[in-house]
């Protein structure tokens, strides 16, 4: 029922604009708080980073190396 219901409302605008009289409008919608992403600047940024994720596979990184190449001192420690 939930997941029905989050499609109902990506979909659709229902107002009701006096009492038992309601419009229905279809569209997507996008929450304030998640419509920088939706720029045109945000979507090149993130066609790079996956362009540049796909051609760069993760890799196991010395963690003391790159401690040393950032001048931190690393202490070894462990944990029970």
């Amino acid at each position: 029922m939930r997941e029905n219901t989050a499609k109902f409302l990506l979909q659709y605008l229902i107002d009701e604009i006096e009492p038992g009289v309601w419009t229905i409008k279809t569209g997507k919608f996008i929450p304030d708080h998640e419509r920088w992403l939706w720029t045109a600047e945000t979507q090149a940024q993130i066609d790079r980073a996956i362009a540049w994720a796909e051609q760069h596979p993760p890799t196991e990184t010395d963690l003391e190396s790159l401690a040393g190449r950032i001048g931190i001192r690393v202490t070894s420690q462990k944990y029970a």
